[in-house]
């Protein structure tokens, strides 16, 4: 069972920190992601919270991608498409703006620094961060 731990501990150690582990217990920091916040066709919809839809094929784009990553981090670059930095900075805040007005209150599209995370990337990110 200990060399079970150890292999445990290396294998962690050899990944790289992208999300918070299930071992980080610091409420702010563990990853939660409710069953219910799926896509169902255009709208994405955060359960008891409500839904959003875009007719925008980049904003859509920006929201799967950090709605895939279920609570974890996306880097801008990843989030960008064929757009800048820019772009995706201020369609994030425009996308958070259009949250339904229950959701306001407990999802938020933090950026890495402003994020009190531990783990994070090295580079420009987003994550989706929920608080029920």
């Amino acid at each position: 069972e200990k060399n079970i731990v150890e292999i445990k501990k290396k294998k962690e150690a050899e990944k790289p920190k992208v999300t918070p582990t299930e071992t980080d217990k610091t409420a702010e920091s563990t990853t939660v992601w409710p069953n219910n916040f799926k896509w169902e066709g255009k709208d994405f919809v955060f359960g008891k919270y409500g839904s959003i839809s875009f007719i925008s094929s980049d904003r859509k784009h920006i929201l799967k991608t950090l709605t895939d990553k279920k609570g974890g981090w996306a880097t801008i670059r990843e989030l960008q498409g064929n757009k800048d930095a820019g772009y995706v900075r201020s369609t994030i805040k425009q996308i958070e703006d259009r949250l339904p007005k229950e959701a306001k209150g407990h999802i938020k599209i933090v950026s890495t620094q402003d994020d009190d995370t531990i783990e994070k990337p090295n580079e420009g990110a987003y994550r989706i961060k929920v608080q029920q």
